[in-house]
């Protein structure tokens, strides 16, 4: 069920997913389905939720870092982590990527909640540590949630053309292997750039 619904929501977003779609999706009976999960609000809400723990365990080491370097080189080295854990990411979970970006486009407010807690607890986290950097003159100020919206905007489009339009981004395609390593370094010179000017 989960399999079915992570798949069906990142092809059409909450609006337009039911849970008939995804227990047909799923082979499994809408009874059954509504019997483990409730509604598709709750469905959705525990896939949301998979990768907001996902993007934090990206997050993570680079946060906790934030206290204890005190050279640009160890910025540098802790900005290149990020970049490589994000790059990973958005090929782990590139149906999260998806999902999220049609929930920056979608109008729905029935798991609202929950994506203003998650969100509120990660730009929460994010903003203590970069102040850090900051403070310490390690990072240049930046309008830390503009960041965010723009990674995550950014990365999301790039995994969705990634699938969808393999040819508008060029060579290497998602189905070299060479296309990693670009992904990483795009994700690496945007970090540099932002976080350090």
């Amino acid at each position: 069920i989960l399999r079915a619904s992570r798949s069906m929501f990142a092809a059409g977003g909450f609006e337009a997913t039911s849970l008939r779609q995804i227990s047909g999706a799923a082979d499994v009976d809408l009874a059954t389905l509504k019997y483990h999960f409730g509604s598709k609000a709750a469905l959705f809400a525990e896939l949301y939720k998979e990768g907001y723990d996902a993007i934090l365990s990206v997050l993570s080491p680079f946060l906790s870092q934030t206290g204890t370097v005190t050279t640009a080189e160890e910025v540098e080295a802790s900005i290149d982590q990020l970049a490589a854990g994000a790059a990973e990411f958005l090929f782990e979970y590139d149906w999260f990527c998806r999902l999220f970006l049609y929930r920056i486009l979608e109008d729905s407010s029935e798991i609202s909640g929950l994506e203003e807690q998650l969100e509120g607890f990660a730009f929460g986290m994010i903003e203590s540590a970069v102040q850090r950097l900051v403070d310490r003159k390690l990072l240049r100020p930046i309008d830390v949630r503009a960041t965010i919206s723009l990674l995550v905007s950014g990365i999301s489009m790039w995994s969705v053309a990634s699938v969808s339009k393999p040819g508008w981004l060029g060579s290497p395609s998602p189905d070299d292997p060479e296309w990693r390593p670009r992904v990483n370094t795009f994700i690496r010179d945007l970090l540099r750039r932002i976080l350090l000017g």
